[in-house]
């Protein structure tokens, strides 16, 4: 469906708080080649991690989910307790997980191993947000911190890598912290590349900049954090204003468009949050980033076009990333609180088909809501790698 406009839609909405495919015949030369083929598992919302042929609540937020080379999709998320296979249900700092169906998922490993030692941070500090970019042959995790006081000013973002999505990882500690680089609350990082140049995405609800990286992706372009060159990507308002600023920032690069995904509301209050997604579009990686109304997504409350707000049964939707199939689907994953299921007061993640709007060309979630529980189609994948052996 096209949605609705966006006034009526934030309106409501917030008040709301395998099957295998038929191989082909063999083409002949003078045959057009066949169409790619494709399966697809069955999937519903909220995910759940799967061990032993048993079910087990995935707690997670702040994910990241990349498509790995083998097949599989992989899920980064802030730090949490889950279970993790044979290491039993605990905490994790970041923990990975693969799928196939962004449902039904595998504890695979970390980021850092329990007993990692975080020299260039405070002990009490916690790791959250992490992003992931190939780099190269080797795999880049950008990460936030943040601490238990003073937030805006030692907030920071670091950076870990791998040659393959399980690791091994090998942190490199901190890129800056917000008083360094001059940006308060520098976190919830995402990194592209773009003509070349590597380029880290930082910011929440004060402004959202972007600073270019060396080529491996390992430190700032410029060498301190105080002589960086910032781009401003969102300008700041002056306030710490939840309906107007945005943070959680994710660019796609479809059809030579840039579109933006941030998260304004309230992220962390439970069934109460009123966390939602708004996109902008810009000929640039660096915006402005205009609704479809052509304002800029900060220009005032409410503003960007909607991509998907609370329903009656999930609230606080939002710090979104977005992933392709094999055959060129879009899906968002995000996380919100499932008021439904055993654990109401936690995040878990959720996945959804992305559309485009036909009139606006902006992106959106059916019905501007997570199909909880609603069984589907997943993802389409190719038969290769080690999902069909």
């Amino acid at each position: 469906m096209t949605p609705r406009p966006i006034a009526l839609l934030v309106t409501s909405a917030l008040l709301f708080g395998c099957t295998p495919a038929v191989s082909s015949l063999p083409s002949t030369p003078s045959e057009s080649p066949s169409r790619p083929e494709y399966t697809s598992d069955r999937r519903s919302n909220p995910s759940k991690i799967i061990f032993e042929g048993e079910e087990y609540p995935l707690l997670g937020a702040d994910p990241d989910c990349v498509k790995g080379e083998d097949g599989y999709f992989y899920l980064f998320t802030t730090q949490t307790f889950l279970q993790r296979g044979e290491k039993g249900y605990g905490f994790d700092r970041c923990p990975i997980l693969r799928s196939t169906n962004l449902s039904e998922w595998e504890y695979v490993g970390s980021v850092f191993a329990d007993d990692a030692k975080f020299e260039d941070w405070d002990p009490d500090f916690g790791v959250w947000a992490p992003t992931i970019l190939k780099v190269g042959d080797m795999y880049n995790c950008y990460y936030s911190v943040g601490y238990s006081s003073g937030y805006r000013e030692t907030t920071g973002i670091g950076v870990a890598q791998a040659p393959s999505l399980t690791g091994p990882w090998t942190d490199y500690g901190k890129l800056f912290n917000s008083g360094e680089i001059g940006v308060e609350n520098s976190i919830d990082p995402f990194a592209m590349e773009v003509d070349g140049h590597i380029y880290l995405y930082f910011g929440s609800f004060l402004g959202v900049y972007s600073v270019e990286l060396t080529i491996d992706g390992l430190a700032l372009m410029d060498g301190h954090p105080s002589e960086a060159e910032l781009i401003e990507v969102s300008p700041p308002s002056g306030s710490f204003d939840l309906e107007r600023n945005f943070e959680a920032t994710y660019i796609v690069n479809k059809n030579g468009k840039y579109y933006l995904f941030g998260s304004k509301g309230t992220c962390c209050s439970g069934i109460d949050s009123s966390y939602y997604v708004v996109s902008g579009v810009s000929d640039s990686p660096f915006g402005p980033f205009l609704g479809s109304d052509g304002k800029e997504i900060s220009a005032e409350p409410g503003g960007g076009d909607l991509v998907i707000a609370p329903s009656p049964n999930i609230a606080g939707v939002g710090h979104n990333a977005v992933v392709e199939d094999d055959a060129g689907e879009y899906w968002i994953v995000y996380h919100g609180y499932d008021k439904d299921w055993e654990y109401p007061g936690e995040r878990t993640i959720f996945a959804d088909p992305l559309e485009f709007s036909s009139e606006t060309g902006m992106p959106y979630v059916q019905d501007i809501a997570g199909s909880d529980g609603l069984e589907m189609d997943g993802p389409q994948l190719s038969k290769k790698g080690k999902l069909y052996d």
